[in-house]
């Protein structure tokens, strides 16, 4: 409640300065912001237009209305926003993450890599970006290429669960189970009551018994 408040407070303090300034674009800006985190979803697009009506070129703004079109399920808008943020700033990683985390939602897998593919190109030490194409690449069954993305996230964080387990499916969905196991076997080692891994690690003994 407090933190609802708040906000409350602060969408006040922008009402005052938008009576002072009613062209100011980061006012509408950050009154949509407030707005979005009151859940008042109408009233923050009004307030992004608003402030994209005053000054087009401000990449921050299409970027949230981005996320606030994702939440309010209009994804096709939220891409063209996101495209929009990405065309005033090529290297505004938020933007290429939002667009390409979208494309993966909607199981555009193909569309979604060029977005990792950039931010890799931006930061190659970017784990994240690695971790998700090795994600789109294993859906698009580019197991080779998803296992090299997953290689580089363990290179860059070695104690990432999130990525030695991604390598455990890849192996298994190849019927490769014994490499599988291994990942399994390195999971418990980080995080020896990391249930997932026990229960995954357990199905796959059984699955090599039957095989035997």
């Amino acid at each position: 409640m407090y933190g609802l408040e708040k906000y409350e407070e602060a969408v006040m303090f922008y009402d005052e300065v938008l009576e002072i300034d009613n062209k100011n674009a980061l006012a509408y800006s950050n009154k949509g912001i407030l707005l979005k985190n009151l859940n008042r979803k109408e009233e923050a697009l009004s307030c992004y237009n608003k402030s994209i009506e005053m000054d087009p070129e401000y990449p921050y703004v299409y970027n949230n209305k981005g996320l606030l079109l994702t939440l309010m399920d209009k994804k096709e808008e939220a891409i063209s926003c996101f495209d929009k943020a990405i065309k005033l700033d090529e290297s505004y990683m938020d933007a290429l993450r939002n667009k390409g985390n979208l494309l993966f939602e909607l199981n555009r897998y193909e569309e979604s890599i060029p977005c990792y593919d950039k931010m890799i190109e931006l930061d190659a030490k970017n784990f994240l970006a690695f971790g998700c194409k090795g994600n789109a690449l294993s859906c698009l069954e580019r197991f080779d290429e998803a296992i090299v993305c997953y290689q580089k996230v363990i290179e860059m964080d070695p104690k990432s669960v999130e990525a030695y387990t991604n390598l455990a499916a890849v192996y298994s969905e190849q019927n490769k189970y014994e490499e599988a196991l291994k990942f399994y076997d390195t999971i418990l080692e980080i995080e020896p009551e990391n249930n997932e891994a026990i229960e995954n690690r357990n199905i796959l003994l059984d699955l090599m018994k039957k095989k035997k």
